[in-house]
């Protein structure tokens, strides 16, 4: 239904989609047979393959709805699949310690230990691994995302007068800190919103009186770890007539 309308309603269109299908590691099922898991993925199966499926746009049995053939759509299953990576803990002593071991390839066996059924597997044949982002990629998320939390507050301050001195370090403190938690870019919004919620709270109880801030190297971990500067005020000169 939903590539229906994103194609503006055209069959023909809607059938060459490409549908994404995100969060796939969240169909794995670990030995329970739920709706959830199991059967979401028994209903992707003949979709996947192919087939002709009639669509209701409504709920009730007498709404419209229309006829759509999957056989030319491309489908991709994509997902973060974390347990795959984690490292094994071993027991030595009463402390778990993190074993080093030669990073596996993802193959369809593995996959399907993992909890995804061998026939979904087998319709999805092409496995990628990506890399984990880098500071590069991190960095354009930051500055040239259509929605970046990071201009977005750049823009908020400067409609209140400040401009911040030393963007360019700023940014590589978010970076630093997010490789280092491994947040990837979804953690971005919320490190960035914290870092500027003191800044926002000085500069709102004292408006008109900053032009600029400088954010500390510390300022991830204490949003309190900046400077604010305050505006120069200007002296009138006065004149004697003689």
């Amino acid at each position: 239904k939903q590539v229906y309308y994103d194609s503006g309603c055209d069959i023909e269109d809607a059938e060459r989609t490409i549908v994404i299908l995100d969060e796939l590691d969240k169909l794995a099922s670990h030995g329970t047979d739920g709706v959830s898991t199991t059967g979401v993925q028994n209903e992707l199966l003949k979709i996947i393959e192919g087939c002709e499926r009639y669509v209701k746009l409504d709920d009730d049995d007498s709404g419209e709805g229309f006829n759509i053939d999957t056989n030319k759509m491309i489908f991709i299953g994509s997902g973060a699949f974390q347990e795959l990576y984690e490292k094994e803990k071993v027991a030595i002593g009463f402390n778990p310690v993190e074993t080093t071991h030669k990073r596996e390839n993802i193959n369809t066996e593995r996959l399907k230990k993992y909890g995804l059924k061998r026939e979904l597997i087998g319709r999805l044949p092409i496995l990628v691994e990506l890399n984990s982002l880098g500071k590069k990629e991190l960095k354009e998320i930051i500055l040239e995302s259509k929605e970046s939390e990071l201009k977005a507050n750049i823009e908020a301050l400067k409609s209140l007068g400040v401009d911040i001195l030393n963007i360019d370090e700023v940014i590589d403190y978010i970076v630093e800190d997010a490789i280092k938690k491994q947040i990837g870019a979804r953690g971005l919004v919320l490190t960035i919103n914290n870092l500027f919620e003191e800044i926002f709270y000085q500069i709102g109880n004292n408006p008109s009186k900053y032009s600029k801030v400088i954010i500390g190297p510390n300022i991830i971990n204490d949003n309190k770890d900046f400077r604010l500067v305050q505006k120069r005020t200007r002296t009138k000169k006065r004149s004697i007539a003689k």
